[in-house]
């Protein structure tokens, strides 16, 4: 029976037929889940019906159940467990219990589960959306293979990849909290990040925040009206994003044949193009301010 639904079990007895048992060489496998995984494999072979593992109403015995099973080869088997506990984890904080479990309890630190905390806890510390951070730094300095996951993750993330959780606080508040009718955003520009980027965040910042008269001006001399913008559905407003120009009074006019089709131009692209950045510098300023900061090439 173990054959069928453990590939380990399958392969050993198959290179030795005579065998009576197989060994699994790791410290970290708990005899109570085994034998949940032994009962579960027992009772659905003398069973009518097919039935995954379920899942108990214990999370570290969730854990460990599923810890069990893919190192006895039977991974397939407890995918909705990983599934299950990854979406509570995006949800919120599991308990100190729980990601203990999940700490001592998973392969290794490829293993989903393990990857899912990592990436949880990393991004609430980025942005403090933790209410309690002295306990959480009491608890990593306990669990050192959580606190090098999270310390190594951090160390090569990029900055633009926490641009979500920027914008909604710098624009957002910026425009919350003011009476003017722009803002402006002085951009390092290092690299091609294209102003689709502004799309998701400016869709989560609360409603009414965005007036209709909004215009958002950058460093490279042009004004994005974000206002009307605003009122598109998101996937029409990804769109829109992605395909505007910033707008350069300065730019030559485009190259026209002699029945006015415009001609494809092979020089590279100027301050005419569609904004890029990676985002590593985002201030706000007044656009008093802004209209006196002198433009890029001047």
């Amino acid at each position: 029976m173990l054959m069928a639904v453990s590939l380990k079990a399958r392969e050993r007895f198959t290179k030795s037929p005579y065998a009576a048992f197989f060994d699994i060489p790791e410290s970290t496998i708990d005899i109570n889940a085994v034998k949940y995984v032994l009962d579960w494999v027992q009772a659905m072979f003398t069973s009518r019906h097919v039935f995954s593992i379920k899942l108990t109403n214990d999370d570290v015995l969730n854990v460990k159940i599923r810890n069990a099973a893919i190192l006895m080869g039977m991974k397939r088997y407890v995918a909705h467990f990983t599934r299950q506990y990854c979406d509570r984890i995006r949800e919120g904080f599991p308990t100190f219990d729980t990601m203990i479990a999940i700490e001592e309890h998973t392969v290794d630190d490829e293993d989903k589960l393990f990857v899912c905390l990592v990436h949880n806890l990393a991004h609430a510390r980025r942005i403090n959306r933790n209410s309690t951070p002295e306990a959480m730094e009491k608890f990593l300095a306990k669990h050192a293979r959580l606190r090098h996951a999270i310390d190594k993750l951090d160390a090569t993330r990029e900055p633009h990849e926490w641009i979500g959780h920027s914008l909604r606080k710098n624009i957002g508040g910026s425009l919350m909290s003011r009476s003017r009718t722009s803002i402006h955003l002085n951009i390092t520009q290092t690299a091609d990040r294209g102003l689709n980027t502004l799309a998701g965040p400016l869709m989560n910042l609360p409603r009414g925040t965005v007036r209709s008269n909004d215009t958002l001006t950058t460093d490279r001399g042009g004004n994005i009206p974000i206002g009307p913008l605003m009122s598109l559905p998101r996937g029409r407003l990804h769109h829109r994003l992605r395909s505007s120009k910033v707008k350069n009074d300065d730019a030559p006019a485009p190259k026209r044949s002699a029945d006015g089709r415009r001609k494809k131009s092979r020089e590279p692209a100027s301050d005419n193009r569609m904004l890029s950045a990676n985002w590593r510098s985002l201030n706000i300023v007044s656009a008093e301010d802004a209209a006196n900061m002198p433009r890029r090439g001047a």
